[in-house]
């Protein structure tokens, strides 16, 4: 799946669907190889379009805004010994004032069967329209559990101590350096269209996480 992420991040803007071959255990966003054993399947194929995230971070230390988009999910995770203390905002409104973690995601409803679902929350379906946040290891406000906000939000992460408790920043597991304040949204612009064979369509393989095995 990372090879997939890299090729979206750097190939969105050809507006061309992306195939992908796994040959090894399983990649949620590729095609198992078997499938192609014999040459190219006659088909039928199935097409899922998602939008990328738009990411802002402003450095800690101060140099100037950096932008990338993400397919997956984007967070922030604490650099030190201590705990992070992170605010959380949603649409401008501080909705976590002061979350006590080691982190915490926001993710695409693709990105919720990797990291997300690491932190403890649930996968969704590929093309349902959500974001997905989520924290990691948290401590306040207790028990706080995933949450599930609409496409249209807008999720803000600021370091409440940047220099005691710096936070590393990261999209789609790419590191952006320390960060006093991550922005996310999706974008107005950037999508991603996947192909899957009907035997590799993600619906199924999300639907083997959300039941136990037979």
């Amino acid at each position: 799946d990372g090879a997939m992420l890299h090729a979206i991040r750097q190939h969105w803007r050809r507006r061309l669907p992306f195939l992908g071959i796994n040959a090894g255990h399983r990649g949620f966003l590729l095609n198992g190889a078997e499938s192609f054993a014999e040459g190219w399947p006659a088909g039928p194929f199935l097409v899922r379009q998602a939008p990328l995230l738009h990411v802002e971070v402003d450095p800690a230390d101060g140099s100037a805004l950096r932008r990338v988009f993400a397919f997956n999910d984007a967070w922030v995770e604490r650099q030190s010994s201590q705990a992070a203390w992170i605010e959380v905002r949603v649409n401008g409104e501080p909705r976590i004032p002061h979350l006590i973690a080691d982190g915490v995601l926001l993710a695409t409803a693709a990105g919720s069967t990797a990291y997300a679902r690491a932190m403890g929350a649930t996968p969704v379906l590929f093309d349902t329209p959500v974001l997905v946040l989520v924290g990691s290891n948290v401590l306040e406000p207790p028990n706080w559990k995933a949450v599930m906000l609409g496409l249209e939000s807008e999720v803000e992460f600021r370091a409440l101590q940047p220099a005691k408790r710096p936070l590393a920043a990261f999209a789609d597991g790419v590191p952006l350096g320390l960060a006093a304040r991550m922005r996310l949204r999706v974008s107005h612009v950037a999508t991603a269209e996947l192909v899957f064979s009907e035997r590799h369509d993600l619906a199924g393989k999300i639907s083997q996480l959300q039941f136990p095995p037979r």
